[in-house]
């Protein structure tokens, strides 16, 4: 098996067996998004948005692959609900990296 697709199935087989666990549904976004699926990737970061709204990182990374996807205006709603998320969860540096990026592509 190529060493991309066990990553992908070692990282659902653990997300199996807690789904709960935030960083292991995470990472499989992460991973689909490294392999270039970014639609799998951003469905993939939503759902980890839904059952984890703090989860700043999700949304950091997400807007990042709907940039790199020219979906703009998404990416700029997902910086924003990001910074949100953050601040909720006391994190000022993942709010600052989210502003910068959403003052990057706001015109």
């Amino acid at each position: 098996m190529p060493e991309n697709k066990s990553r992908i199935s070692q990282l659902e087989q653990m997300h199996q067996q807690d789904p709960h666990d935030a960083f292991v549904h995470y990472a499989l976004a992460m991973e689909l998004s490294r392999l270039g699926r970014p639609s799998d990737a951003v469905a993939v970061f939503n759902a980890v948005m839904t059952e984890h709204p703090d989860y700043a990182a999700a949304y950091f990374m997400c807007g990042r692959t709907l940039e790199q996807m020219d979906r703009l205006d998404e990416a700029r709603d997902m910086y924003r609900a990001g910074i949100s998320a953050a601040r909720r969860g006391g994190d000022a540096h993942a709010a600052g990296e989210m502003q910068a990026a959403l003052d990057a592509i706001t015109a």
